[in-house]
Protein backbone atom coordinates (compact mmCIF):
# COMPACT_ATOMS: atom_id res chain seq x y z
CA UNK A 1 0.00 0.00 0.00
CA UNK A 2 1.21 3.47 -0.83
CA UNK A 3 1.30 5.69 2.25
CA UNK A 4 -1.31 8.45 2.14
CA UNK A 5 -0.40 12.10 2.51
CA UNK A 6 -2.24 14.73 4.47
CA UNK A 7 -4.47 16.54 2.01
CA UNK A 8 -6.59 18.76 4.21
CA UNK A 9 -7.49 19.78 7.72
CA UNK A 10 -11.20 20.53 8.22
CA UNK A 11 -12.51 22.89 10.90
CA UNK A 12 -16.16 23.53 11.79
CA UNK A 13 -16.53 27.25 12.54
CA UNK A 14 -18.83 29.23 14.81
CA UNK A 15 -17.54 32.53 13.36
CA UNK A 16 -17.23 31.45 9.74
CA UNK A 17 -16.29 34.74 8.02
CA UNK A 18 -13.88 35.74 10.80
CA UNK A 19 -12.23 32.31 10.72
CA UNK A 20 -11.70 32.48 6.96
CA UNK A 21 -10.08 35.92 7.25
CA UNK A 22 -7.93 34.91 10.24
CA UNK A 23 -6.59 31.70 8.67
CA UNK A 24 -5.92 33.45 5.34
CA UNK A 25 -3.85 35.99 7.27
CA UNK A 26 -2.05 33.37 9.38
CA UNK A 27 -1.23 31.02 6.52
CA UNK A 28 -0.93 33.52 3.63
CA UNK A 29 -3.38 31.17 1.92
CA UNK A 30 -5.49 31.73 -1.17
CA UNK A 31 -9.16 30.85 -1.53
CA UNK A 32 -9.46 27.96 -3.94
CA UNK A 33 -13.22 27.51 -3.52
CA UNK A 34 -15.90 29.27 -1.49
CA UNK A 35 -19.66 29.09 -1.10
CA UNK A 36 -22.14 29.94 1.66
CA UNK A 37 -21.06 27.09 3.95
CA UNK A 38 -17.50 26.13 3.07
CA UNK A 39 -14.20 27.66 2.07
CA UNK A 40 -11.23 25.72 0.75
CA UNK A 41 -7.94 27.50 1.39
CA UNK A 42 -4.85 26.37 -0.50
CA UNK A 43 -1.82 26.79 1.70
CA UNK A 44 1.85 27.10 0.84
CA UNK A 45 3.04 23.53 0.38
CA UNK A 46 -0.16 22.52 -1.41
CA UNK A 47 -2.30 21.26 1.47
CA UNK A 48 -5.84 22.51 2.11
CA UNK A 49 -7.59 23.97 5.10
CA UNK A 50 -11.33 23.48 4.75
CA UNK A 51 -13.47 25.76 6.91
CA UNK A 52 -17.16 24.92 7.23
CA UNK A 53 -19.96 26.89 8.81
CA UNK A 54 -21.13 25.22 12.03
CA UNK A 55 -24.65 25.03 10.53
CA UNK A 56 -23.53 21.85 8.74
CA UNK A 57 -22.95 20.14 12.10
CA UNK A 58 -24.75 21.99 14.89
CA UNK A 59 -24.15 19.25 17.46
CA UNK A 60 -22.00 19.84 20.54
CA UNK A 61 -18.23 19.46 20.34
CA UNK A 62 -16.99 16.25 21.90
CA UNK A 63 -14.58 16.45 24.79
CA UNK A 64 -12.13 14.16 23.01
CA UNK A 65 -10.76 14.83 19.57
CA UNK A 66 -8.27 16.98 17.74
CA UNK A 67 -6.74 19.67 19.93
CA UNK A 68 -5.85 21.93 17.02
CA UNK A 69 -3.50 22.16 14.06
CA UNK A 70 0.25 22.36 14.59
CA UNK A 71 2.19 23.93 11.74
CA UNK A 72 5.84 22.95 11.70
CA UNK A 73 8.91 24.91 10.62
CA UNK A 74 12.27 23.46 9.58
CA UNK A 75 14.29 25.28 12.24
CA UNK A 76 14.17 27.92 14.95
CA UNK A 77 15.19 30.84 12.68
CA UNK A 78 12.20 30.01 10.43
CA UNK A 79 9.87 29.97 13.46
CA UNK A 80 11.29 33.30 14.63
CA UNK A 81 10.82 34.81 11.14
CA UNK A 82 7.19 33.60 11.12
CA UNK A 83 6.65 35.14 14.58
CA UNK A 84 7.90 38.54 13.38
CA UNK A 85 5.91 38.35 10.11
CA UNK A 86 2.71 37.54 12.01
CA UNK A 87 3.30 40.31 14.56
CA UNK A 88 3.57 42.72 11.62
CA UNK A 89 0.08 41.49 10.59
CA UNK A 90 -1.27 41.94 14.15
CA UNK A 91 -1.33 38.22 14.98
CA UNK A 92 0.28 37.52 18.35
CA UNK A 93 0.79 34.25 20.22
CA UNK A 94 -1.10 33.78 23.47
CA UNK A 95 1.72 31.70 24.93
CA UNK A 96 5.00 29.97 24.24
CA UNK A 97 5.51 26.35 25.20
CA UNK A 98 8.41 23.92 25.09
CA UNK A 99 9.14 20.39 26.20
CA UNK A 100 11.75 17.82 25.25
CA UNK A 101 10.47 17.57 21.67
CA UNK A 102 9.13 20.93 20.50
CA UNK A 103 9.23 24.67 20.94
CA UNK A 104 5.78 26.06 20.11
CA UNK A 105 4.05 29.39 19.80
CA UNK A 106 0.33 29.03 20.45
CA UNK A 107 -2.17 31.31 18.74
CA UNK A 108 -5.97 31.29 19.10
CA UNK A 109 -8.28 31.55 16.11
CA UNK A 110 -11.55 33.55 16.31
CA UNK A 111 -13.42 30.48 17.61
CA UNK A 112 -10.83 30.05 20.39
CA UNK A 113 -9.14 26.96 18.95
CA UNK A 114 -5.41 26.62 19.61
CA UNK A 115 -3.10 26.79 16.59
CA UNK A 116 0.54 25.91 17.25
CA UNK A 117 3.46 27.10 15.17
CA UNK A 118 6.42 24.99 16.15
CA UNK A 119 9.84 23.58 15.51
CA UNK A 120 10.65 19.98 16.44
CA UNK A 121 13.84 19.77 18.45
CA UNK A 122 14.20 16.01 18.34
CA UNK A 123 15.49 13.75 21.08
CA UNK A 124 19.17 14.52 21.32
CA UNK A 125 19.57 14.40 25.08
CA UNK A 126 21.38 17.16 26.91
CA UNK A 127 19.47 20.30 27.88
CA UNK A 128 16.29 19.10 26.18
CA UNK A 129 16.12 16.14 28.56
CA UNK A 130 16.16 18.59 31.48
CA UNK A 131 12.85 20.16 30.43
CA UNK A 132 9.63 19.12 32.11
CA UNK A 133 8.07 16.44 29.84
CA UNK A 134 4.67 18.03 30.45
CA UNK A 135 6.22 21.24 29.19
CA UNK A 136 7.01 24.70 30.38
CA UNK A 137 5.69 28.04 29.25
CA UNK A 138 7.80 30.99 28.15
CA UNK A 139 7.17 34.57 27.06
CA UNK A 140 7.21 34.42 23.24
CA UNK A 141 8.29 38.05 22.78
CA UNK A 142 11.14 37.68 25.25
CA UNK A 143 12.38 34.43 23.72
CA UNK A 144 12.17 35.63 20.11
CA UNK A 145 14.11 38.80 20.93
CA UNK A 146 16.65 36.99 23.14
CA UNK A 147 17.30 34.25 20.58
CA UNK A 148 17.78 36.87 17.85
CA UNK A 149 20.56 38.60 19.82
Amino acid sequence: MTAPMLGAVELACQRYAEMVAWYRNLLTADIEYRDAVQTWLICPGGWHLVLTARALDPGPREAAGVVGPALQFADFPALRAAYHALCARNLYPVRGFRNGMVTSLEYRDPDGNPVALRVVLGRGGGAQEQLDPIGEEFDPKEMMETEAA
